[in-house]
């Protein structure tokens, strides 16, 4: 039983590193339609600065974060000013966005990786050591997973919900044309989208690096974990994707514990074409 338990905490954990990369899509999608694949390296890069930062250096996580926040900010900003709002200016097919993101990934993590070198980057735990409940174990950098994951939906919502620029951040995700008669600046608020969500993926590859190793080439592995995260949630709702990252998450553990760890992956794509032909649009898709 305790491993049972246990299995089942670790899917919680891994289905809210998908959950969180879900989030960070849907976040930019909902605003201008647009799958931005830079997050992916977003994600790496957050790892990447905690490894050069708290594992090389020996700064603190408060100045690591710091720092991340301001690059991948700094990087989602980039990404729609240089590449994604010209093409869209010149009613460029989203397909055509969407593969040029995905050419801006390829040329960031070839950059990183020739500044590693192609290592691994382990970073240390932000918790040391181990808790104990009864005979169960748990690793303190999980428990540190769900609550970032806890705070960030949770700030998001209060922003979306509570706040001037994010209510105008969700009208114009609703209806653009509308949003700009009232006099809510759109392109200021796609790019607002753009650098919410990269911090957002930024943010998560910090408090994952720990836990995973990150390596040059891990971005696109984990996005197209959280891409199918978000399709069998529901890509337009961002909530609806981080419920798809746990289920996505306990199927995979469960069946890696109890099956055989090479069936996780095809569980995977079969749970997304059941989706796709049950309810095309996601399970929880508004």
């Amino acid at each position: 039983m305790d491993i049972f338990f246990l299995t089942l905490f670790t899917g919680v954990c891994v289905g809210f590193i998908y959950g969180l990369i879900a989030f960070s899509l849907t976040a930019v999608y909902n605003v201008c339609g647009v799958l931005n694949f830079v997050q992916g390296e977003c994600f790496m890069g957050g790892a990447a600065i905690g490894f050069f930062l708290m594992t090389q250096l020996d700064l603190p996580f408060s100045l690591t974060l710091l720092v991340i926040l301001v690059a991948t900010g700094i990087l989602g900003f980039l990404t729609n000013y240089v590449l994604v709002s010209p093409l869209l200016g010149r009613r460029t097919p989203l397909i055509t966005v969407i593969v040029a993101t995905i050419g801006a990934t390829m040329l960031i993590s070839g950059g990183i990786g020739g500044i590693t070198e192609w290592r691994w980057m382990p970073v240390h735990p932000l918790i040391s050591g181990a808790w104990h409940l009864g005979s169960l174990t748990i690793m303190p950098s999980y428990v540190v997973i769900i609550l970032t994951a806890v705070v960030v939906v949770t700030g998001y919502w209060l922003f979306e919900n509570k706040t001037i620029y994010g209510m105008a951040l969700r009208a114009t995700g609703i209806n653009r044309a509308m949003a700009e008669l009232v006099g809510i600046q759109v392109p200021s608020m796609i790019a607002l989208a753009f650098v919410i969500g990269s911090i957002i993926a930024g943010i998560t590859g910090i408090v994952v690096a720990p836990v995973i190793t990150p390596h040059p080439i891990m971005g696109m592995h984990y996005l197209l974990l959280g891409f199918i995260s978000a399709v069998v949630g529901g890509l337009g709702n961002a909530y609806g994707s981080m419920i798809g990252g746990l289920i996505l998450g306990l199927l995979g553990i469960v069946i890696s514990s109890y099956v055989f760890p090479v069936y996780a992956d095809i569980a995977t794509f079969v749970l997304l074409l059941i989706v796709l032909v049950a309810r095309p649009k996601g399970l929880f898709a508004r």
